[in-house]
C-alpha cells in the first residue's frame, strides 16, 4: 500500500510541477510555490526519505527530548521506504 500510496502522490506532484513550469498557476497556492521555487529550487516540495532526512532526524530528535516517544527510534521504525 505504500508504495502505490508513494507512486500515486509522485505522479500527481510531477504533473502539478510539470504545470507550475509552463506557468499555469491557477489559485494562490500555485503562486506561492512558485515564488517558493525561486529559493528552494524546482522542487519545493521533495517526496522520499533521503530528500527529507534532516527534517526527519530533527523531529525524531525533538520527539524523543520532549518525551513524545519512549526512547531515540531508527528511521526504518518510522517509516517505511516507498522507494525500496
Amino acid at each position: 500500500v505504500a508504495k502505490s500510496l508513494f507512486k500515486a502522490f509522485s505522479q500527481a506532484k510531477d504533473q502539478w510541477l510539470a504545470g507550475l513550469d509552463q506557468g499555469e498557476l491557477t489559485n494562490a497556492t500555485d503562486k506561492r510555490y512558485a515564488a517558493v521555487r525561486a529559493i528552494v529550487g524546482p522542487d519545493p516540495l521533495p517526496y522520499g526519505l533521503e530528500a527529507n532526512l534532516p527534517t526527519i532526524r530533527a523531529l525524531e530528535e525533538t520527539a524523543f527530548k520532549q518525551q513524545l516517544t519512549p526512547r531515540r527510534m531508527s528511521i526504518d521504525e518510522l517509516f517505511v521506504d516507498p522507494e525500496a
